[in-house]
């Protein structure tokens, strides 16, 4: 994957699942829902939150030096965030977009809320 910003904060993130599993990365409301979800959907519910803080903190360039429990996302209904860190302003200064790339692999997209409508994808083909 490849993303490209020109003069704006952007960050990714993309994960392959595995067994690790530790809600220890979220804040409380996150961990509370993940919980109460079913054995098998607790894994796709982690990468979803993993990578959305990862990308998050990629963006502001902090890296996982910053305590990820911080920045809560949505866990239901359409992906932003809820709630980040003092000092990178509102929540809803940054767009978030989970990114589709199939079964056991999550990734996700943070950007300035101002860029949100000037993203674009697309999707190269190797040959």
């Amino acid at each position: 994957m490849v993303a490209v910003g020109l003069h704006d904060r952007i960050g990714v993130d993309i994960e392959e699942w595995n067994e690790r599993t530790d809600c220890g990365c979220f804040a409380e409301v996150e961990c509370c829902f993940w919980n109460g979800l079913p054995e098998d959907r607790k894994d796709a519910f982690f990468y979803r939150l993993w990578t959305r803080k990862e990308s998050f903190v990629k963006a502001v360039g902090i890296g996982i030096g910053l305590d990820v429990s911080r920045v809560v996302s949505s866990s239901v209904g359409a992906a932003r965030f809820l709630s980040v860190p003092e000092g990178f302003g509102p929540a809803g200064n940054w767009a978030l977009v989970d990114l589709d790339f199939g079964s056991g692999i999550s990734a996700a997209l943070t950007v300035p809320a101002k860029c949100h409508d000037r993203i674009e994808r697309r999707r190269l083909e190797l040959k």
